[in-house]
């Protein structure tokens, strides 16, 4: 069984929501041919990703905490947001695997969860800072990257409100 990108409904907030994901799919032959395509599009998400963090962002620390790659993380979440918001509001299924390969290659390079558990550790062993600079590192790195998503989606939304309601041309 070949796999190619289909729809799953989650539950978020009490709502369903439409996401674009790989699944399986009984049509091995054409999946496979999706399939390969698909990966070779979230394998240059991921190179674009790697070549904007890596060549153009430069390393900037303040009181021991890497700045430059926490606002990447916070801006990844808002790009998520976006390409979570476009993929909900149009039916296009070549929108919603472009919004899917992008959050597959380009989000999952851009953004490192490892850099978060890696930053907090060392705020945590440090010796003017301790656990409690750790822990509160975490939470507001999570709570940034949340916030990011929510104001992401919802400038989706606004983006995509009045070209979702046009009929196809």
């Amino acid at each position: 069984r070949g796999a190619v990108w289909g729809d799953v409904l989650t539950q978020a907030g009490g709502r369903q929501r439409r996401c674009a994901m790989l699944g399986d799919s009984k049509d091995a032959r054409r999946n496979s041919a999706t399939f390969s395509g698909d990966v070779i599009v979230v394998l240059a998400w991921g190179c674009l990703a790697e070549c904007v963090t890596a060549l153009s962002v430069p390393l900037y620390v303040v009181g021991g905490v890497d700045v430059s790659a926490t606002l990447l993380n916070v801006l990844g979440a808002f790009f998520a947001g976006v390409a979570c918001a476009l993929d909900e509001a149009f039916a296009d299924a070549r929108l919603r695997r472009f919004c899917a390969s992008f959050l597959a290659g380009f989000i999952s390079v851009f953004t490192s969860f490892v850099f978060v558990v890696e930053q907090s550790a060392q705020l945590a062993a440090s010796p003017s800072c301790g656990a409690a600079c750790g822990a509160a590192y975490v939470l507001a790195a999570m709570g940034a990257g949340c916030a990011a998503f929510a104001a992401g989606g919802a400038a989706g939304r606004v983006y995509a409100a009045p070209r979702a309601s046009r009929p196809p041309a």
